[in-house]
């Protein structure tokens, strides 16, 4: 069976104030109907085990506290847990997790992700002609390169 990995802080719970994020429980309550569900803590969090059964979210196998969510899937994989899906809330860490080669969500709520985390925060959004150049030169570059060229 198929396992998803949550996180609960930015996903299903706000990250300033503790209350529910209803579009993330709705998520856990999607992916809990099609397959097994773990949900990621972090090791210095508040005790999450009350709030989970508080909001209603009691149909998980169970809790990991940790801060490195590629850490938590390569060991459920390990396990033998099928994960194939990481619902986070910060892009570096979903950077991170498809860079390991993760299935990865990104959930993004424009009212309870930290603002840094948002795509249209300050620290600039790289425009969309600069990144298409990018992948030119880098085609172009590697068409040059002598040793990607076959000797058939």
């Amino acid at each position: 069976m198929k396992t998803a990995l949550i996180a609960i802080e930015g996903v299903l719970r706000k990250i300033v104030g503790g209350q529910p994020i209803p579009e993330g429980r709705r998520l856990y309550v999607s992916l809990a109907n099609t397959g097994r569900i773990v949900l990621l803590g972090t090791i210095e969090g508040p005790d999450e085990d009350e709030w989970l059964e508080l909001n209603g979210c009691v149909s998980h196998d169970f809790l990991l506290r940790t801060n490195d969510s590629v850490f938590a899937a390569d060991n459920l994989r390990r396990e033998g847990y099928d994960v194939d899906l990481v619902v986070v809330p910060d892009p570096e860490e979903a950077q991170r997790l498809i860079a390991a080669g993760l299935n990865t969500m990104l959930f993004t709520h424009a009212q309870y992700s930290h603002p840094e985390w948002r795509p249209d925060t300050d620290r600039g959004v790289q425009p969309w002609d600069d990144i298409t150049k990018q992948v030119a030169d880098l085609a172009r570059a590697k068409a040059r390169d002598s040793r990607l060229k076959g000797d058939d």
